[in-house]
C-alpha cells in the first residue's frame, strides 16, 4: 500500500473537477501555470 500526500500533476489534468476531489481527500498539489500566448513566444 502506497500513502500519498502531495500530487504533482501535468497542465492536461487542470480541470476544476480534478481539483475539487483531491481537495476532498486531502492531498495537497502543484500544477503549472498555464501557459499565456505571449509567454510561448
Amino acid at each position: 500500500m502506497i500513502h500519498v500526500d502531495s500530487v504533482l500533476m501535468e497542465r492536461e489534468f487542470d480541470s476544476q473537477h480534478i481539483l475539487e476531489m483531491l481537495s476532498r481527500r486531502g492531498l495537497s498539489y502543484v500544477v503549472p501555470k498555464r501557459m499565456q500566448t505571449s509567454e510561448k513566444a
